[in-house]
Parts: structure tokens; sequence; C-alpha cells
């Protein structure tokens, strides 16, 4: 099993499996949202600070997952949950604007200092490791389901593993890599990146609330009542669906979600020089580092349910229309 695995649950280790499968690592096509070269020091580290955390591809990948959701759904949730589930994802694009989001998300980084760092060794590493992810990009797309056409079944999760895992091995050999895999679950525990793989899982469950919610109006025959108060209604199910999202299971339960994106910054530090590492962890273990990792956590998590509110809000005034 791939070394990172040894520091996840076991009971999760199936559900994580099924999620990097079938998710991957979404690549972004196109320029750039967060780097700017004439831009100032500080917005320089701070779009780097994105770029190593991976917010802008993650992002942009979002939308996109919510389809990718419909096709592995446990089988009790039925074909009609996975139609509605497809029938939304014409929202998650309206509403999920990686541009307006990283707009919002380096706002709230620009209210933290920097720490005193090297910014040219600091964005250096930045890309090295966005090419690491886009490495191991290129070993899942050598497994992927292809074309995302259908759910993957146990035997095929397990034959698919196993080609990952010596892929995988394989960039490592060429990489000469022989990563302290200890040293870095504790640089990526210090990272927002598992944070903000937990507040996309969130996203995507919220999106499965949401298709169980039509279902539920169609199978009543009737119109639901609308509440008086649209926002505060929108807003309970907001709080709601963070609440329950801890006791649901599968790739969309938070630790789940957690472990999932702790394996995949994991498996990319790995590919790393030692130089670069050692930036990553001065950065994230000054207290400066530490508070704009904190902000952007924060700043992640109020986009998504700001984004949410919205859409929950929206939904509810078509659903009293039909």
């Amino acid at each position: 099993m791939i070394q990172p695995f040894i520091f996840v649950r076991r009971t999760a280790k199936n559900a994580i499996i099924s999620g990097l499968l079938a998710l991957g690592i979404a690549a972004f096509a196109g320029p750039s949202l967060i780097r700017n070269a004439s831009a100032s020091d500080e917005a320089t580290l701070n779009g780097a600070m994105l770029q190593i955390e991976q917010v802008e591809k993650t992002l942009d990948r979002t939308s996109s997952a919510i389809q990718t959701d419909a096709l592995h759904l446990q089988p009790e949730d039925g074909r009609s949950l996975q139609e509605s589930l497809t029938a939304l994802r014409p929202l998650a694009d309206e509403y999920f604007s990686p541009l307006k989001a990283i707009h919002q998300i380096s706002e709230a980084l620009e209210l933290t200092p920097d720490p005193d760092l090297d910014i040219a060794a600091f964005t250096e590493a930045a890309d090295h490791l966005d090419q690491a992810f886009d490495q191991i990009e290129s070993v899942l797309a050598q497994v992927q389901n292809p074309g995302h056409d259908k759910a993957l079944d146990e035997a095929e999760r397990a034959v698919r593993a196993e080609k990952l895992e010596q892929a995988y091995k394989t960039l490592l050999a060429e990489k000469n890599a022989t990563p302290d895999w200890a040293a870095l679950k504790s640089l990526a525990d210090t990272m927002a990146a598992p944070e903000i793989g937990a507040e996309v899982a969130l996203t995507r469950y919220r999106f499965v609330l949401l298709a169980r919610a039509y279902i539920a109006r169609r199978e009543a025959g009737a119109k639901r009542q609308i509440p008086a108060d649209l926002s505060a209604a929108a807003q309970e199910m907001v709080e709601e669906s963070r609440k329950s999202q801890e006791k649901t299971d599968g790739v969309f339960e938070r630790n789940t979600a957690l472990e999932i994106a702790t394996v995949q910054m994991m498996q990319a530090l790995a590919l790393l020089s030692h130089a670069d590492l050692a930036t990553l962890q001065a950065f994230y273990s000054s207290g400066e580092g530490r508070a704009k990792r904190n902000q952007l956590v924060q700043a992640f998590r109020s986009v998504s349910d700001s984004t949410a509110q919205a859409l929950f809000a929206r939904v509810l005034a078509d659903m009293n229309k039909d």
C-alpha cells in the first residue's frame, strides 16, 4: 500500500482510495488567476501560498466534481438521485466562480502580515510543488476510470489502486526520492489544503442533499411551503449541512475528506527537494505563516458558506415556483 496510507484510519482506507481514484487531481486549463509577475512582494507571497495550497485548482474542479459524484453514490441511493445530481450541475457552474472566490480569499490574506523569508525561494517551491501535482495527475491518468462514465466496483478499485501504487512508486524512483513520510505528514498537517479538501467535500455533500430534496418534493406531488424568511431558511440549511457532514460516510465525511487531501499533499511533497521542503517548513512554522494558514481556511470556509446560502435560497424559490 502507498506509504501515506499508514497514517490514515483503517476504516476509512477504502473510501480514501475511492476518493483518490474518482477525483484525481484536476489540472487547471488556462492562465493562472493568482500569480502576477508585476505584483508586489506581498501579493506574490500570497499568490504563491494559494498555489502551494492548490486553491485555484481546487476551486476550478468543484463544479465538475458534482458530475463525478453522480457516478460514485452508494447503490441504495438509486438512479433518481444520480439523475437529480447530474441535473444540478448547471447550478454548480453558475454559483461557484473560481475568479470571484480567489479575489475574496486574496483580499483576506492581505490582512495578515508576511513572514520574513526569501520570497524567491518560496515562489520557486510553489512552482515545484505545482509541477509535482501535475506529475501525479499524469500518474492518475494512467489508472483513472476512462471518462468517468461508470462507477468503480470493489474489484475495479482494487486493481486500479494497485496500478496507482506501482505508477507512483515508479515516479518516486525516477526522482530518486526517499521520503520521510512522518515528516511530510507533519508538514501537511500544518497546511490549509486538508481543511480546504474537507470544505470541497462539504460543497459536494450539499449538492447531494439538494438532489435528495428535489426527489422528496417530486415524490410528494405538491409544492413545498416556502419559508417566510428565505435568507434565514437558507442560512439554517448551511449550518445544518455543516453539522451533518460529520455524521455522513464515504468521501463526503469530513475526516475522510481531510485524509484524502492530506494523502494527496504528502504524495506531492514527497517529490520536492530538501531545500523546497525546508522553505515550506520555515513558512508554516512561523507565527505569520500559521496566521496566514488560518486566515486562508477561514476565508475559504466563508466563501463556501456564503455561496451555499445563495444557492439554497435560489433552490427554495425555484421549488416554490414549480
